[in-house]
């Protein structure tokens, strides 16, 4: 029995050394990982501060990049083009007069900036087929002419004037029929008195083209008449 007593306090004091090495042991390893974190913190706080802007930066670059070609396909964003004219009628031989108006919210690399005089008149055709006859509609061109107000550069906000001299045959203009295959298109009605055929439509037309984009447009109508 005295043995058995005699070995339990040994036992005892054996893991009561051995709980004091123990807890030194991870008192000095918590002062080693204290330490560590303060001297790893603010590394950390200034790689974060470094890595943070860079990083933000190039978000930025990357979503401005995306806008761009948005941009660029689309037209959107870019800004307009408008046209004002002196005037919206005019006598054959007559000028018209106006102005180009850029609104652009940034630089534009374009090709470049065309204003137009252009006629067209609307053709009826009639089609006979298998199911039966169908009448369509279509434009076909009958007078253009066009300016080139400027060419290849960077274009900005700004305002071009230019002048347009209506042809002295205006009235007389007609379209010409299109060629079509035999079979598919019946009759092609484009006489300007014929009471199905539309009359000739004039425009001014402006175009900034923009090279591998969306171009920029704008059209108004004008009448010519005696």
């Amino acid at each position: 029995m005295a043995d058995t007593e005699d070995g339990l306090k040994k036992a005892g004091r054996f893991l009561s050394k051995l709980g004091s090495q123990v807890g030194k042991a991870a008192k000095v390893a918590g002062n080693q990982i204290a330490d560590a974190a303060k001297v790893a913190g603010p590394k950390v706080v200034e790689t974060a501060k470094v890595v943070g802007p860079q990083i933000a930066s190039g978000a930025k670059a990357a979503g401005s990049a995306v806008a761009h070609t948005a941009k660029q396909v689309t037209g959107l964003g870019r800004g307009s083009v408008r046209l004002e004219l002196d005037q919206t009628k005019s006598a054959p031989g007559g000028t018209i007069t106006g102005r180009v108006l850029l609104a652009l919210s940034e630089p534009v690399e374009a090709k470049r900036l065309v204003v137009q005089l252009r006629a067209r008149q609307k053709m009826v055709t009639v089609n006979r087929d298998s199911g039966g006859k169908g009448v369509g509609t279509s434009h076909a061109d009958v007078f253009e002419f066009e300016v080139e107000l400027g060419g290849a550069k960077t274009y900005e906000s700004e305002t071009v004037p230019f002048e347009l001299t209506i042809p002295a045959d205006a009235l007389e203009l007609k379209a010409s029929a299109p060629s079509t295959p035999l079979g598919d298109i019946a009759r092609t009605i484009a006489s300007a008195v014929s009471p199905t055929a539309g009359p000739i439509e004039w425009q001014v037309v402006t175009r900034l083209q923009i090279a591998w984009g969306r171009d920029l447009t704008h059209d108004v109508d004008i009448v010519v008449t005696r």
